[in-house]
């Protein structure tokens, strides 16, 4: 009888475990739509950009019709449609009004420092030739090269005119400031030569 007992306290147990096994997982509760869902990251948290948009402004200058030679030098500017532009714009999405801004200027040095009172000759002027000029306007920059006569072309997009705009010139440790609509001939002291 006692060996019965044991078998029989036995299966009893299994049975026991096997029902309370069955009957956790079936009164587990059921998760939400929410909690099964995808999380949604936003880029905030990942930290990842858009792709940046190319836009070639050669093309660009093309398209609008600023091409003009080095040699002609002063502002000119043009409002354009983003999406009628081309040169790496959407033509459907995000279409805005915007400024295609271009300046060709001539740098040239003198020999002397300071103020002068006698007219500069062509003879007292060398240019600033092959010299990388770093140029800032508002809040956007660049960069443009001289080529062997000093001519030089700054070329850039806005979202309004730059024309009474203070322009940075800078080469080296030399800095000029001007308004973007009188940049043209620029004459440089000496120190700028170098």
């Amino acid at each position: 009888m006692k060996k019965y007992s044991t078998d029989f306290l036995k299966i009893v147990l299994t049975l026991s475990c096997f029902f309370a096994l069955l009957t956790g997982c079936s009164s587990s509760p059921e998760k939400s739509e929410q909690e099964t869902a995808a999380p949604v990251i936003t880029q905030r948290e990942t930290g990842i950009q858009p792709p940046a948009i190319f836009i070639d402004l050669d093309v660009l200058q093309r398209n609008l019709h600023m091409n003009k030679p080095n040699t002609q030098l002063g502002y000119s500017e043009k409002s354009f449609n983003t999406c009628k532009a081309g040169a790496g714009y959407s033509a459907t999405a995000n279409c805005q009004q915007l400024y295609f801004v271009a300046i060709n200027y001539r740098l040239q040095c003198r020999d002397s420092e300071g103020t002068v009172s006698v007219a500069l000759t062509a003879a007292d002027l060398r240019a600033i030739a092959g010299r990388s000029v770093t140029w800032a306007i508002k809040n956007k920059s660049g960069s443009s090269q001289t080529d062997n006569s000093g001519y030089a072309q700054i070329r850039e997009v806005f979202t309004k005119s730059q024309r009474t705009e203070r322009v940075r010139l800078s080469t080296r440790s030399e800095i000029l400031y001007m308004r973007a609509n009188e940049i043209k001939s620029v004459v440089t002291p000496r120190p700028w030569c170098d």
